[in-house]
């Protein structure tokens, strides 16, 4: 078995961490990223109908 040297070690067992931290994320569909995409353009369209009518509404 090999040593690193102490001034790279540290920085090898985050590089590891950070490794195993990324395969438990829980992987999003296609589907799921496009239904999520589309709530967040449905949700500006009614911010955006909101301000419209609240704009107008004053005039």
């Amino acid at each position: 078995m090999m040593s690193l040297p102490e001034s790279i070690e540290s920085e090898f067992k985050q590089e590891i961490r950070s490794y195993e931290e990324d395969l438990q994320m829980p992987y999003v569909t296609s589907v799921e990223r496009l239904a999520r995409q589309e709530g967040v353009l449905q949700q500006k369209r009614e911010v955006d109908f909101k301000r419209f009518v609240d704009l107008y509404c004053i005039l």
